[in-house]
């Protein structure tokens, strides 16, 4: 994806995908009707835009329905 350097994982939905960079930046785009791009409102992106929301936390996993988190205190989220 041009604009994303050092890209460690990638998840390809039907409607939406993910980039998880070597250094923890997790970027999104494509449909965002329920919110799921994490971008704070509902405008579906054509274009890679950051993942608000996760200081503190460490993405450890990305699929194409799921982002597994863990935090400081090694509590796990998924969204």
């Amino acid at each position: 994806m041009q604009g994303l350097d050092n890209v460690k994982l990638i998840a390809v939905g039907a409607f939406h995908n993910l980039a998880l960079q070597e250094d923890g930046t997790l970027w999104a785009w494509g449909n965002n009707e329920y919110g799921q791009l994490g971008t704070g409102d509902t405008q579906p992106r054509s274009q890679p835009v950051p993942v608000q929301g996760l200081s503190g936390l460490t993405v450890v996993c990305i699929s194409f329905s799921k982002v597994m988190f863990i935090c400081r205190s090694f509590c796990q989220y998924a969204y």
